[in-house]
């Protein structure tokens, strides 16, 4: 989020230099400067033996897959956050999960935090937010997911981590 006017008392904020931070927007009423904010946010790819679990929500593509995804709640960390989703987007309990990188999604505002989360079973649950979901071998997944995207950078980060654990 980017401000532009003051949160506290509505003045429309000017920008200031600010140390090696550069122009911040800040308010000479308030005296308070106001740096831009963004949402956290974990992604993670499901794996079960040598399958990735891939979903596909219509209202972003109903021809790509993408991967499990979702905001980190007030009171959460990150694994449980990844736990979290990750039951209730497939229905699968979590067995271990590991952190794999970050990305950054310029079209949301959002730090996406990068997991690798490993389950025991394989029959899905789904919430409504889940239109399809499906196993691919690993070695297949990367053909479902859109080039150029953070699911498609991530699954390539943990396809690398995987052959670094053989």
């Amino acid at each position: 989020m980017r401000f532009k006017y003051c949160p506290m008392c509505g003045k429309e904020l000017e920008l200031k230099e600010v140390g090696d931070e550069g122009k911040i927007p800040y308010c000479s009423t308030c005296d308070t400067h106001y740096f831009d904010f963004f949402n956290t946010c974990v992604i993670v790819t499901v794996i079960k033996d040598n399958k990735i679990a891939l979903v596909k929500q219509y209202r972003l593509s109903e021809k790509y897959w993408i991967l499990i995804a979702g905001y980190i709640n007030e009171g959460e960390n990150a694994e449980e956050t990844v736990k979290r989703e990750v039951e209730e987007e497939t229905g699968l309990p979590v067995k271990d999960c590991k952190y794999i990188s970050s990305y950054f999604h310029r079209g949301g505002d959002n730090l996406m935090l990068g997991f690798i989360a490993f389950v025991g079973e394989e029959k899905f649950s789904t919430s409504s937010e889940i239109d399809e979901i499906s196993w691919f071998k690993i070695e297949e997944a990367e053909n479902h997911l859109k080039e150029d995207t953070i699911a498609h950078e991530h699954f390539c980060n943990v396809e690398g981590y995987l052959k670094k654990q053989d």
